[in-house]
């Protein structure tokens, strides 16, 4: 017996064409609609900073009343270790109390977390470049990855306020960019789709 997609081709290609052009396009959208908040003056910062931290506070909150539930049945069973678990448990739930109750707060520390992730991150990839024997282009971006990861460390030291309201910048820029491609790649999708019919 043989299955649809196989026993007609375009049929897959068509369908798959049109599935691709619909969820690009809403993709792209979404992209664009994140980058443009992202530039609203003090709105898109404090918005996508409280936001993430409700979020991970909810998280926090609902996976800490599971674990301390599990802890109870696991000292129930008699399973060892059921301390550790309920000690996890209750960590969580006033990590996701505090995000919650001070979402402002915990959004400025999250994105701090992530600027010096991507500053250790860049000095690192930068250091693992010049390390590696290739000589050329690797050695180019090595060293522009250090210097940028050590630009990124000062900004932070000297000015973390601004060092955060770039990186919502830079995030705003990406997510424009990356929605005008994929708006773009779901016309030329849909192009091609009208091309093959």
């Amino acid at each position: 017996m043989t299955d649809a997609p196989a026993a007609n081709p375009e049929k897959l290609v068509d369908s798959l064409l049109q599935t691709s052009f619909v969820w690009l396009l809403i993709r792209g959208i979404l992209a664009v609609i994140f980058g443009v908040i992202m530039f609203l003056p003090a709105f898109g910062a404090a918005v996508l900073a409280v936001f993430v931290a409700i979020t991970i506070g909810v998280w926090l909150l609902f996976d800490g009343v599971a674990s301390i539930v599990i802890a109870m049945r696991q000292r129930k069973s008699g399973v060892r270790g059921w301390g550790w678990t309920l000690a996890g448990g209750v960590v969580s739930l006033l990590a996701g109390l505090v995000a919650v109750i001070f979402p402002a707060a915990t959004g400025a520390l999250v994105g701090l977390f992530v600027l010096w992730a991507l500053a250790f991150g860049l000095i690192l990839r930068g250091v693992l470049e010049l390390g590696s024997r290739g000589s050329g282009w690797g050695t180019w971006f090595g060293i522009l990855h250090v210097l940028f990861g050590i630009v990124l460390t000062v900004a932070i030291i000297w000015s973390p306020g601004s060092a955060l309201l770039a990186l919502v910048w830079i995030a705003g820029v990406y997510g424009i960019a990356f929605g005008g491609v994929m708006i773009f790649i779901a016309f030329q999708m849909r192009k091609l789709r009208k091309e093959a019919a």
